[in-house]
């Protein structure tokens, strides 16, 4: 009787030191270039937002210079992250929301998926001739990321990255 207490004070000690959390944390490397006052409020903003284990894209066409947070760090489960490179028109906008463990495209979003991610995951792709877009659920968080080159005004506005090129940045998401 004496062992069995010992071993269940040991498992609970080791859980306790360890962290019983599998939250893990993203993968910045693709913001290598971005300044460390954007990089420090980006962090804190995700920490802030509640989402576990969110993930974000390692891979991206341009090199990403530049993260901003649309609603600072007023978040509740959701985020809007902005990430664009050194030329104007270089930009990618990351959204992401705590979906229900159930949840699918077509109950958080009214979409109902056309193609899948490399691992899988069944996603949605669009292009309606000014944006593309990519929505997926992944590990309880639902993604969207669009992509445009803003014109002069909206009317001027046309897709910048393809299908292909959103699929590889989802299929880059990672944890650190």
């Amino acid at each position: 009787m004496r062992f069995i207490q010992l071993s269940l004070i040991s498992v609970l000690t080791v859980l306790m030191v360890s962290g019983c959390s599998s939250q893990s944390h993203p993968n910045y490397s693709a913001l290598k270039n971005v300044p460390k006052s954007q990089m420090d409020a980006l962090k804190s903003a995700i920490k802030k937002s509640g989402l576990k284990n969110l993930e974000l894209p390692t891979k991206v066409p341009f090199p990403l210079q530049d993260a901003r947070i649309a609603h600072g760090e007023n978040l509740n489960h959701n985020i809007d992250i902005f990430m664009g490179g050194g030329k104007q028109l270089e930009a990618l906008e990351e959204s992401a929301a705590s979906v229900d463990a159930n949840a699918t495209l077509a109950s958080v979003s009214g979409v109902i998926c056309n193609t899948k991610l490399a691992d899988g995951t069944k996603a949605y792709f669009s292009n309606n001739g000014s944006v593309t877009q990519l929505l997926w659920i992944k590990n309880g968080i639902f993604y969207d990321i669009p992509s445009s080159r803003a014109g002069a005004n909206l009317a001027e506005s046309k897709p910048d990255l393809s299908k292909s090129q959103l699929s590889g940045i989802a299929n880059s998401f990672g944890y650190s």
